[in-house]
């Protein structure tokens, strides 16, 4: 669901649907909430809140988030791997 307007993309119908295929009780209902980086830190509390009360499994999610967790989980891999063949180049040299 877009999180710039929970209300409109929300579906209850689906998660009826979902409830009523449901028969041996093994599918959970979970809504993920893309697009948070466009929601302030109040709105995503206020949402939490929300779908909280109404009992509804959901997750906050944002690509631009996750791109910048890969980006610096990336950048620290190259600074490590640069370290280390400094380090090497340094004892190659005094050797």
């Amino acid at each position: 669901m877009d999180a710039r307007n929970p209300f409109f993309f929300y579906s209850a119908d689906l998660e009826k649907y979902i409830e009523e295929v449901n028969n041996n009780g093994n599918k959970q209902f979970m809504l993920l909430i893309n697009k948070s980086d466009f929601l302030s830190p109040d709105l995503i509390a206020h949402w939490n809140e929300y779908f909280t009360q109404k009992g509804v499994n959901h997750i906050f999610f944002s690509a631009v988030w996750e791109q910048e967790k890969l980006d610096d989980e990336g950048l620290r891999e190259f600074e490590e791997e640069n370290k280390e063949e400094e380090e090497q180049d340094e004892d190659d040299s005094n050797s």
